[in-house]
């Protein structure tokens, strides 16, 4: 064999070797590429399913809550002050506004699946309406500001708001539509305004300040415990 044939030999070896490492090298960028990829989608899969998670436990405690209701005026037992807005308020300050959203949506759902309805649906929706009143607002607020003070003044703001909420929807919405199916029974020979003025705004005042102050209480160790995962 020449000399020529043999330096031909080796470039033609050394050619292939190069070609060889330069596939390995691609191949080992591509293996670098996905696995960074894998990394980068993980914690955000791992930090939607905690959302999920802790939603779907708010939304649990809301529900079960309903059922712990006492009425606090005897001539109106359908009107029970209940405490289920708290989990819906410390998911929104310390998730988002968002979360606030679903648990009140989702204990409503479970509720009318579950307990069924007395009141034609009209209860529920005013339910869902008050409970938003309240709880929207100062998350809301909160989740531009997250500071104590913001927290308490948003949620007095809240209060007075989700009674006016109330006030006004159970007069041009909630009671009409409950009139309208179920007789006037109901307002026990009152009219609609007295009603509204000496029974539906104090009740709200008081549930829903009763609310708020349960979720200052607790606020700060729920919300410890909910950011540990």
């Amino acid at each position: 064999m020449s000399e020529q044939t043999q330096n031909s030999i080796l470039q033609d070896d050394d050619l292939q070797n190069t070609k060889e490492h330069e596939v390995k090298q691609v191949n080992l960028k591509n293996t670098e590429t996905e696995i960074k990829g894998v990394k980068e989608k993980n914690p955000k899969l791992r930090s939607a399913t905690l959302y999920i998670a802790k939603v779907s436990a708010l939304s649990s405690i809301a529900f079960i809550l309903m059922f712990l209701q006492f009425p606090i005026f005897p001539a109106f037992p359908f009107l029970e002050i209940d405490f289920s807005n708290v989990p819906s308020l410390i998911g929104g300050f310390v998730l988002n506004p968002l979360a606030a959203f679903i648990i009140e949506c989702i204990k409503i759902i479970c509720c009318i699946i579950i307990k069924g309805t007395a009141t034609g649906y009209v209860g529920e929706l005013s339910n869902l309406i008050i409970s938003l009143a309240l709880v929207l607002p100062p998350t809301i607020i909160y989740h531009f500001r997250k500071t104590m003070k913001t927290a308490i003044f948003s949620l007095i703001g809240s209060v007075l708001f989700g009674t006016l909420v109330a006030c006004l929807s159970n007069y041009f919405l909630v009671f009409p539509l409950y009139l309208s199916g179920f007789g006037e029974g109901i307002l026990q020979g009152q009219t609609l305004a007295n009603v509204i003025l000496t029974v539906v705004l104090p009740f709200n005042l008081i549930k829903q300040t009763l609310n708020a102050i349960i979720t200052l209480v607790l606020y700060k160790k729920t919300a410890k415990l909910l950011r540990r995962f």
